[in-house]
């Protein structure tokens, strides 16, 4: 591409970091990293959530939170996702859910990717009562169907020792296969 004279932009950067978050390809990933800084392109959210997802995926989870943190517009429902679902993979379970909380409070959209993220981090530290807060959010908003959540909220209330209500969600699943 840039021998043929051509730049990339924001959605060929966010494509090339999406490759490397889901093949694991830290040092790639770091390369385009140095890559954005070259180009400034470090001010598109676009890039800057593919950099985050990557380095939260590479278990480099303080690389993604600093520069979720210095994205001036992180106040989207993408990047946020991204945190909670970095810091649940990574083991940081009370930081997933602090970052579920405020994207709460700031009214940003929750969605099916969310959701099993936060179900996943109060599972590790045993939170079943923030959890049932999340399954009552997940009722209201019509979430309840998704075979990924139901799998997270029986996990999570097998995890915290509710199996009554692991029950009640497994018998209530509206779709029966591998997952659940």
């Amino acid at each position: 591409m840039q021998v043929a004279g051509q730049r990339p932009n924001q959605y060929t950067m966010g494509s090339i970091l999406r490759m490397c978050s889901t093949s694991g390809l830290l040092g790639r990933g770091k390369k385009v990293h140095g890559y954005v800084i070259k180009t400034q392109f470090e001010s598109n959210d676009y890039v800057v959530m593919g950099l985050v997802d990557t380095y939260a995926k590479c278990n480099c989870i303080l690389e993604a939170e600093y520069l979720f943190k210095m994205t001036p517009d992180k106040k989207n429902h993408v990047m946020s996702t991204a945190m909670v679902a970095g810091y649940s993979q990574n083991g940081e379970a009370f930081k997933a859910i602090k970052c579920y909380r405020d994207m709460v409070v700031e009214g940003i959209a929750s969605n099916q990717f969310t959701l099993p993220s936060v179900l996943t981090a109060c599972a590790a530290v045993e939170a079943g009562n923030f959890g049932a807060q999340v399954h009552s959010f997940i009722v209201r908003s019509g979430f309840e169907p998704n075979v990924f959540v139901q799998s997270a909220l029986v996990d999570m209330y097998a995890k915290c020792r509710d199996l009554d209500s692991a029950i009640k969600v497994l018998v209530n699943t509206e779709v029966d296969d591998v997952v659940t």
